[in-house]
């Protein structure tokens, strides 16, 4: 990893650590059993187009093939960060099993690593997070083996978020990654609605839970970052 990238991770995340307070009382903590997400385990049997299971919700386990309706670059497994541009005029479906083993629809800019955000429309700190986020993301400044993935849940009135309230969600911050709407709440099973900002690390090799945190601490999840694609970089 360059010494631009590595000072972001680093640098923006110490920074938000400072200046911002979590919407939740457990600020920057990893999963409950303290558990580390295991890179070794990266022969998982494949099933088709996706990881076979188990599935689990903890650092470390598979997370299962979710999907949702959002909006993103037309060819957005392709495009550079800098280059995407979001469709607006309808949502589209698309689910993780697109991101496992870095898809093959672009042999030559594979993705590594997908960094999931839980926002919702009443959280402070998630908009902080994500125009911080954004800043690097259109300036070229994130490893282009990371991709990120904002999944938005509920509204600024915190009722299910909605296709109008999204694509206000996506102008007033100038989202430009992956935009999913989960109105029905299917990451609950990952974390408590109020424990919102959210960060999860997804390995694309293994598709296991490498780093989950809620609260607010981009400090960890750059660190994290950088240790993973270190790693990688040294052939492990």
């Amino acid at each position: 990893m360059s010494l631009v990238k590595r000072s972001f991770v680093l640098g923006v995340g110490a920074a938000l650590l400072l200046a911002l307070g979590a919407c939740s009382s457990n600020d920057g903590n990893a999963t409950p059993d303290g558990s580390t997400g295991d890179d070794a385990q990266s022969a998982d049997q494949s099933c088709g187009d996706y990881v076979c299971g188990p599935f689990g919700t903890k650092q470390g386990d598979i997370i299962e093939n979710l999907s949702f309706s959002g909006f993103r670059d037309p060819d957005d497994l392709c495009t550079a960060h800098v280059d995407k541009a979001h469709d607006l005029s309808k949502p589209v479906r698309f689910s993780l099993s697109e991101y496992y083993n870095g898809s093959t629809t672009c042999p030559d800019k594979q993705k590594k690593l997908l960094w999931v955000m839980m926002s919702a429309g009443w959280c402070g700190p998630c908009i902080d997070e994500i125009k911080s986020i954004m800043s690097q993301y259109k300036a070229g400044g994130l490893d282009p083996r990371l991709e990120v993935m904002d999944m938005l849940f509920e509204t600024d009135t915190r009722a299910p978020t909605t296709e109008e309230f999204a694509r206000k969600w996506q102008k007033d911050l100038g989202i430009t990654f992956p935009l999913a709407m989960d109105p029905e709440f299917q990451m609950q099973k990952y974390f408590q609605r109020n424990a919102v900002p959210v960060n999860m690390l997804i390995d694309l090799r293994t598709m296991r839970i490498h780093f989950f945190q809620t609260g607010v601490s981009l400090s960890r999840v750059g660190q994290e970052m950088v240790a993973f694609f270190s790693r990688l970089d040294n052939g492990n």
